[in-house]
């Protein structure tokens, strides 16, 4: 009769607690690897929230333009005239530095620009009852909508037919 060995498929416990003690963590080739995957992904979300903000300001702003100009009409039909500023049709917000009143402020935290005198023009094309517009996001603005400087406001333009992003007029 022949006895039969055993053969165990289990490696001994010995060499288990070797792999165990060899295996110290992750190297730091891996660890910068992740740093930088999640950095990549980091900024391009970063940069798609800032963009979502934009035109959500943009949007408001148009939205808030439109708004005061129907108040304008609605001010200027009782009166008989435009008002001179939009603290008359009483859109106003309070400056706390300045503590005074001042005229309605643009998602950007600066008061919208009305003006009864016409100034901004498109390929000889103006306003010809009066100018209403956010300067946008760099603060700038020039007499023509179509110059660097204006492209990013939001106007209100053509007597009313257009409200929105000065670079999206007569497209």
């Amino acid at each position: 009769m022949e006895i039969l060995k055993r053969v165990s498929c289990l490696k001994p416990l010995n060499s288990m607690r070797n792999s165990v003690q060899n295996n110290r963590g992750f190297t730091l080739i891996e660890l910068l690897m992740v740093m930088a995957i999640i950095g990549a992904l980091a900024t391009m979300a970063i940069s798609g929230f800032n963009a979502a903000k934009d035109k959500a300001r943009i949007s408001r702003a148009t939205s808030e333009i439109r708004y005061l100009e129907k108040e304008i009409v609605a001010w200027s039909t009782e009166k008989g005239d435009l008002p001179t500023t939009l603290l008359q049709i009483g859109r106003k917000d309070f400056n706390k530095d300045t503590n005074i009143w001042e005229d309605m402020h643009d998602p950007w935290g600066r008061p919208y620009v009305y003006s009864r005198a016409i100034h901004r023009t498109y390929f000889g094309k103006l306003n010809t009852d009066y100018d209403l517009y956010s300067k946008g996001i760099d603060n700038l603005t020039a007499d023509s909508i179509i110059d660097d400087e204006s492209l990013d406001d939001v106007i209100r333009f053509d007597n009313g037919g257009f409200a929105g992003l000065a670079n999206k007029y007569g497209i």
